[in-house]
């Protein structure tokens, strides 16, 4: 009966000891996968930076490029240019909002989306 009191009492402890082993080698995969999610988000942010940075250069090279005087001139002040330009516009302060880190969700990132949609709208169908 003693034998099987110590027995039991070891079994216990060394469970004791690979339960605290586990948990500690847990902790530090979920500590690993934590700043690998980090790591992620600080590359999107980034991201999302360069792709506003880039929206807003081509903005500027579609006005550039509508205000360059040529054979299309009549063309390139026309109502679908100008539509075309202001939706840019919207979109790069859309994406200004979220690469500052507001969610698509944000108040003012689903009011400049739904302004985007309905121009966009308003383009398609020939109007101002």
């Amino acid at each position: 009966m003693r034998h099987l009191a110590l027995f039991v009492l070891s079994i216990s402890f060394l469970s004791g000891a690979a339960l605290a082993q586990t948990s500690q080698e847990d902790q530090a995969r979920i500590q690993l996968l934590e700043d690998q999610v980090l790591e992620l988000k600080t590359e999107l942010r980034r991201l999302k930076l360069v792709l506003s940075e880039l929206r807003t250069d081509m903005s500027k090279m579609n006005r550039a490029v509508a205000n360059t005087p040529g054979d299309n001139d009549a063309e390139s002040s026309s109502p679908a240019s100008e539509c075309l330009s202001r939706i840019e516009n919207m979109r790069v302060r859309r994406d200004q909002l979220l690469s500052l880190g507001f969610k698509e969700t944000h108040p003012d990132a689903v009011n400049l989306q739904n302004s985007i949609n309905a121009l966009q709208e308003r383009c398609d169908a020939g109007g101002r």
